[in-house]
């Protein structure tokens, strides 16, 4: 199955525009139907300002969750374009991408990020969005992204570039951790990495009890996953587990 970015890509930059710019408003193309997606309400009444007046978008629909924009697309909401706000340890603008990939796959999907990292990066493409323009990025260079994204094109920065070229499998360096990891924890194991995290007031002991365990087979797995995972303590254990992915608070 092709991945979101093995399609053809154009490079982001200032230097290179992906597509060329309307010299006038009589070149510029029909408005485009747009739904914007982000939780925070200030900024995305900005960009739907600007996408309006300066970008010449027909914003058709604004909200600040996913449910809201199913709801919206299941009651005819007619538009080409989903612009996704996505940010790094925010799972909604993410979850977004990716079920519009699954669901929604004819509408063309954009992303932005107010704060990213590596793993934001990979993971909006990974999931599925065209392009991914970030607030550094001038707003020519976002206009000709759009639009070559509208064409079915996937648009890349240097930096997005970069990443997937070093990384063909769409994965991070954590994931690949945390895939490891998971060869070496049992699934029992997984429970107690849990546990570790729910009963942290607790003594192990207690921690014991709750689980309906042998004491003396509960601290033979921590054991064992201080091993794995290269600490001395139950607290360094649950802060090493859920900065890799094993658990989730």
């Amino acid at each position: 199955m092709e991945q979101p970015w093995e399609k053809e890509a154009i490079l982001l930059g200032h230097e290179q525009t992906p597509y060329p710019m309307a010299k006038s408003k009589l070149d510029k193309p029909p408005p485009v139907a747009v739904a914007l997606l982000d939780t925070h309400w200030l900024i995305r009444e900005s960009l739907a300002c600007w996408l309006k007046e300066i970008a010449g978008y027909h914003v058709a629909w604004k909200g600040g969750t996913r449910a809201a924009l199913e709801k919206a697309l299941d009651d005819g909401l007619k538009v080409m374009l989903v612009v996704v706000a996505v940010a790094a340890g925010e799972e909604e603008g993410h979850q977004a991408v990716k079920w519009l990939r699954e669901e929604w796959p004819a509408l063309h999907c954009a992303a932005y990020a107010h704060r990213h990292d590596e793993l934001t990066v990979l993971q909006v493409y990974r999931n599925g969005a065209q392009v991914l323009f970030l607030d550094t990025v001038e707003g020519d260079a976002v206009l000709c992204a759009l639009s070559t994204a509208l064409t079915g094109s996937v648009v890349h920065s240097k930096l997005s570039h970069q990443l997937l070229v070093d990384n063909p499998d769409g994965l991070t360096q954590a994931d690949r951790n945390r895939e490891n990891l998971l060869k070496k924890v049992s699934r029992k194991q997984l429970e107690i990495l849990e546990a570790t995290v729910r009963f942290a007031g607790l003594s192990e002991a207690r921690m014991a009890k709750q689980m309906r365990m042998n004491a003396a087979t509960l601290h033979s797995h921590l054991m064992d996953l201080y091993g794995i995972f290269d600490v001395n303590s139950r607290n360094a254990l649950s802060v090493a587990a859920i900065r890799v992915g094993l658990v989730r608070v």
